[in-house]
Parts: structure tokens; C-alpha cells; sequence
């Protein structure tokens, strides 16, 4: 496969102001990230380049609502997030909505109505210490940002040799930061990695995305919720999941409050059988999660208007290095 088009090039948005002490909540009117000189600059790029060696060339283009879409051959496959959603939740940006079927088909959901906190694909945890101190939880944005620039070291590419199982990738990092931390100083990176490929001839689409979190600041640990559920982690706001079957290793589960252990992977299927789901809805979505390049098998699985989440660590704490990143990474199989 031909190299068709790469760029690296490390960006910022540039807005003024400082996070607000911890005792009071930041007032972010006037300092709100903005992601349009980012949009503006890649359509720069893009324009410069000129047309790719392709008959219909794989592009990035900018959303009405302050992401980026990219695009296959024909059609779009998801966007990711840049800019803060709605704009006065400024710690809701860089999740993955939509993402799309071969079909065109809208599969997640972005502040529904039941969960307005839930993401499309979103990386989240309820407790985040240092030092065994809370300093905030990214789940539902409280005492947390992604600070006043935009994502850094963004780079795409459309065929790549190196890597020929992927047609379209994506990569960047951010970093995050807490009013009841130094409030001026990173505690942890995290680098976002997409990987998408176009439908193959069975009617397929694979999906990697991959998390990466570093610790900038000693002592820091990450987890779920403390309870049996101990949600937190990679999670998938799938659309109709109370409309859907669940299979792990050749059994259907059936969803519990508390989490549970499945198979390498777990399957979402919406098979046909007489379920009130548009007609162009995939008949499964399945995923496979792993942590550090092992397995990862305990989630928290829900058949009605909720997310799916492969909790990592559970209702543990989990430390997190600053040495080596903890990868987080899900496979997704759409079947159309």
C-alpha cells in the first residue's frame, strides 16, 4: 500500500488565563479552548498537498462542533472530539463520536439524555489519587481539565506500509490537570492512538483505539468505582443497547449490576430478530480490550441505556507510572 498522505505537526490553541483556586469552580467564559485554529491550519496542510494518489482520497476535515472526521475512500468512518462538548463542559473533549458502520450507520451516542456524562468512546476514571488524596474524577469532570491548549503532537496518515492492516490513523497527546492539585502543573499525559481500516469485502470494519496514560507527578493511582460495579476505563456508548443479545466465548451473558468476566472478547449483536433497530444497524459490534498487550476480560455490561465498560482496574486502585505509559487499547469488529 502506497503512502498517500502524513502529517506531524504539534499544535496549541491559544487562550488566556489560569485554572481557579480549588475552593472555587473555574469560570471559563472568556478561556475556553477553541479548536478552530487547529481545523484551520490541517485544511492549510491538506490544501498545500494537493490532491493524494488516489481516485477518492482519504481526508480530515473539520466538524460543525469543534472536531475532526476522518474520512475513508467513500465516506466518513468517525470523528474524534477536539474542542469542548457543549462548550461549558470544558473537560469534555478528545472521545470518539461518531463512529460509523460500513452502512453509514450512527453507532454511538454523545450526552444522551439518560447519562448526559456519557461519550461516544471515552477514556474516564471516578477516582483519580496522589498520594492516596483525591484530586478530582474525569468521568463526570469534577475538579479536572485537559488545560488551556489543544491536543499536541497531532499527526495523521492514510496508507502506510509500516503498518498494513490500517488504512487511516491518527494520533495526539494532551495532558490533564486538577484545581485541587498544583493547579498549574500536568499530573498525568494521556496519548490517544486511532487506527481504522475501510470495509473489506465481507462487509467488516476493524477499529483500534489506544490509550496511553503517564504519570507527570509521583504517587499517582487511578480506579474504578468502590463498589461491585467498579466502573472506569475504556467505555463504549453504543445506540440501542437494550435492543441487543451479549456473547463472550460462544455464551450469551446476560448484564448484572456488578462486573463480570468474559472472554477475550464480547460481542454486541443485534441480530434481526424482530428488534426495532434502523435498517441499516450493523448485525454485531464486538470488542476485545487489552491492558499492557495482556487480555483484559472484567466489565461492567449493560442491555439498557447505558455504556459498556471494560473497567480497568475495577474497584482497585491502580498505580500508574511515570516511567512507561499504561496502554489501554480495544479492538472493534463492526459486521455489518
Amino acid at each position: 500500500m502506497q503512502t498517500i498522505l502524513i502529517t506531524t505537526v504539534a499544535l496549541s490553541l491559544l487562550t488566556t488565563g489560569t485554572v481557579a483556586a480549588q475552593e472555587e469552580e473555574p469560570d471559563r467564559s472568556e478561556t475556553m479552548p477553541d479548536a478552530r485554529p487547529v481545523l484551520e491550519q490541517l485544511e492549510e496542510i491538506v490544501a498545500d498537498r494537493g490532491e493524494p494518489e488516489k481516485s477518492s482520497a482519504a481526508m480530515m476535515a473539520p466538524s460543525s462542533r469543534g472536531g475532526l472526521i476522518l474520512f475513508g475512500e467513500n465516506a466518513p468512518v468517525l470523528a474524534v472530539q477536539l474542542a469542548p462538548y457543549p462548550e461549558d463542559q470544558y473537560w469534555r473533549r478528545y472521545y470518539i463520536h461518531p463512529l460509523f458502520a460500513p452502512s453509514q450507520a450512527i453507532l454511538t451516542e454523545d450526552a444522551p439524555e439518560d447519562h448526559p456524562h456519557h461519550r461516544g468512546i471515552f477514556t474516564a476514571w471516578r477516582r483519580i489519587h496522589i498520594d492516596g488524596q483525591s484530586i478530582g474524577d474525569s468521568w463526570s469532570g469534577e475538579h479536572v481539565h485537559q488545560g488551556d491548549e489543544g491536543p499536541q503532537g497531532l499527526g495523521w496518515a492514510y496508507g502506510d506500509d509500516r503498518d498494513p492492516h490500517y488504512d487511516i490513523k491518527m494520533m495526539f497527546h494532551f495532558d490533564w490537570y486538577s484545581d485541587l492539585f498544583h493547579p498549574t502543573e500536568p499530573f498525568m499525559r494521556e496519548t490517544m492512538r486511532i487506527k481504522a481500516d475501510e470495509e473489506t469485502a465481507d462487509g467488516l470494519r476493524k477499529i483500534l483505539i489506544s490509550t496511553e496514560v503517564t504519570a507527570l507527578t509521583p504517587g499517582l493511582q487511578l480506579g474504578g468505582t468502590d463498589d461491585e460495579k467498579g466502573y472506569g476505563g475504556m467505555s463504549f456508548r453504543f445506540a440501542h443497547p437494550d435492543k441487543m443479545d451479549i456473547e463472550s466465548d460462544g455464551e450469551r451473558l446476560t448484564a448484572t449490576n456488578a462486573a463480570m468476566q468474559t472472554g477475550e472478547t464480547v460481542a454486541f449483536l443485534w441480530d434481526g430478530q424482530g428488534k426495532d433497530v434502523p435498517p441499516n444497524w450493523p448485525q454485531e459490534i464486538s470488542v476485545a480490550c487489552t491492558v499492557n498487550g495482556e487480555p483484559w476480560t472484567n466489565w461492567v455490561l449493560r442491555q439498557e441505556l447505558s455504556m459498556q465498560n471494560c473497567a480497568w482496574p475495577g474497584n482497585t486502585m491502580a498505580d500508574v507510572p511515570m516511567d512507561e505509559p499504561v496502554v489501554i487499547e480495544a479492538t472493534i469488529t463492526i459486521r455489518q
